[in-house]
């Protein structure tokens, strides 16, 4: 593999398929001398991280398919066929949920889903999973869980703070709806959690129209948006990880939306929620990895006065690659605690996870102390029984994972730019 490795080849197609690149020639050598192992290898990992369709489609559009063993081509065809057809529903469902919104005069906007799907160079090739709809806090987000009730919509009962989780039926299938009152879960600082629901302030009265299929679909405004995905990676970085699939959606955002955004007013949102250098970082590796245009597509990284050392950025992104699509390819992954603090990041973090799991209860602060006992029984017995793995296996990798979130200061506020 002309020393690439598995998980090098595979960021390499990925970030082939996401900027079309032209360069059939190279990729056809790199794979074509693949043994019937690295092919199983290279399907394994595009598994794990969610881009099986995506990686067949750009195999196929450089015309490698054919060497591919048959075991592996077949896999490959079936999710391909699979994802084109769950598009197809995804966007049918979307439609159908924010027409009951819409009628009933809400403002709201879809986050990722189809709208991003719609970016890509072939709309089918993005994994899609649920439909997330962002809706304000009070009076319209209380108004909207009661018309989902109204329309056949069933609440589901395990809520995290920021979102309420439906499920519905519809032709044939059950689709998942998330009803957000926050485009991601809040930030551990509270200053910093306070600027961004400014940032997001009436951001779904003033929406940005994506066209999938030719419908008219709401989504954030492109520095909103940018803001949005951004968070979301945080919010999985902190706690398992994030794989390949979001550094896909990060890469074909900024080459749809990166020239028309308002560069100056996106690093004013992530300096001011203290998160620029974990943005500044995961830009640095599509760049690196996936070949993004940073001059012509993230401008913003010029305005940056930050960054990190190539050697934490590797570990960062080897953090990202080895993990899989939100750290499900290595049991061990829960959590990242920045060690500096010693017992302190884990009671913050026992705290964290208190607020996640009983997102009402918590805000009485009488009941905190029976809240963190019951956290960390669940967490020893869910350790025990479900992830079938030793606690501090858990423990020491969220230590190590903690020292790459010291590296990247979030949440230290050091001015606009």
């Amino acid at each position: 593999m002309e020393n690439l490795n598995t998980e090098d080849l595979l960021a390499l197609i990925a970030g082939r398929a996401v900027i079309c690149s032209a360069d059939a020639g190279s990729l056809a050598n790199l794979v074509m001398g693949l043994s019937d192992g690295e092919w199983d290898s290279l399907l394994s990992m595009s598994r794990s991280h969610q881009i099986r369709a995506l990686v067949y489609w750009e195999l196929s559009r450089c015309g490698c398919a054919e060497l591919m063993p048959d075991g592996v081509r077949a896999e490959f065809e079936e999710i391909w066929q699979a994802s084109a057809v769950r598009y197809l529903s995804f966007c049918s469902f979307t439609s159908f949920a924010l027409s009951i919104f819409q009628t009933a005069g809400i403002p709201c906007a879809v986050l990722k889903g189809i709208t991003l799907s719609s970016l890509y160079p072939v709309a089918e090739t993005r994994n899609l999973t649920d439909v997330d709809i962002y809706v304000m806090g009070g009076k319209d987000f209380e108004c909207a869980r009661e018309l989902l009730l109204e329309r056949g919509f069933s609440q589901i009962a395990n809520q995290v703070g920021h979102h309420l989780e439906f499920s519905y039926r519809m032709n044939q299938g059950e689709f998942i709806l998330e009803l957000h009152s926050l485009p991601a879960a809040a930030l551990p600082d509270g200053s910093c959690q306070r600027e961004v629901e400014k940032i997001f302030a009436d951001a779904a009265s003033d929406p940005d129209f994506y066209h999938p299929l030719g419908m008219d679909v709401p989504a954030l405004r492109p520095e909103l948006y940018a803001m949005s995905l951004c968070l979301h990676m945080l919010q999985h970085f902190m706690s398992a990880g994030f794989g390949l699939r979001l550094l896909c959606d990060w890469v074909v955002f900024l080459r749809a939306r990166g020239e028309k955004m308002d560069n100056e007013r996106f690093c004013r949102y992530i300096c001011s929620a203290g998160i620029e250098k974990f943005v500044w970082s995961v830009t640095a590796i599509c760049s690196q990895k996936m070949g993004l245009d940073i001059e012509r597509y993230a401008p913003f990284m010029l305005m940056l006065k930050c960054g990190i050392s190539g050697e934490q950025l590797e570990k960062m992104y080897l953090d990202i690659i080895s993990g899989g699509d939100f750290g499900a390819a290595q049991k061990s992954r829960m959590v990242a605690v920045p060690g500096d603090l010693g017992l302190i990041s884990y009671l913050k973090m026992l705290n964290r996870q208190t607020s996640f799991k009983y997102p009402r209860a918590s805000k009485i602060f009488v009941l905190l102390p029976f809240l963190w006992v019951g956290t960390v029984v669940g967490f020893l017995q869910n350790n025990r029984h479900l992830r079938k793995v030793k606690t501090i296996d858990i423990l020491k990798n969220a230590e190590e994972r903690g020292k790459l979130l010291k590296e990247l200061e979030l949440f230290k506020k050091k001015g606009k730019r």
